[in-house]
């Protein structure tokens, strides 16, 4: 089973601030995790380049994949009418 991670699991976990998200991090190796292109943006607008440097490493230790694939607009389309913005739409409909 895929799972992706939501961008502040990544973010808490890499910056030290909550033990859980780091506890999923440490343990990335035991899923089979999928990162979707917005997620990685939106890590790059929010991380210093020592912390992406981090998630980088988590990336390559773990096997995570990053899928940089468009994700269809109906299906964004779709998350958007349910009332989610459209960065958090995008991340739905890559997860659909």
């Amino acid at each position: 089973m895929q799972i992706s991670l939501d961008t502040n699991v990544w973010i808490f976990g890499i910056m030290g601030v909550d033990e859980f998200c780091e506890r999923i991090l440490l343990n990335l190796d035991k899923f089979e995790v999928v990162i979707s292109n917005q997620v990685r943006a939106e890590l790059e607008r929010n991380l210093s380049d020592f912390d992406m440097k981090q998630f980088y490493e988590f990336v390559l230790r773990s096997g995570v994949t990053v899928d940089f694939a468009q994700v269809p607009s109906v299906y964004i389309a779709a998350f958007e009418d349910k009332g989610l913005k459209k960065g958090d739409a995008e991340i739905g409909a890559f997860c659909e």
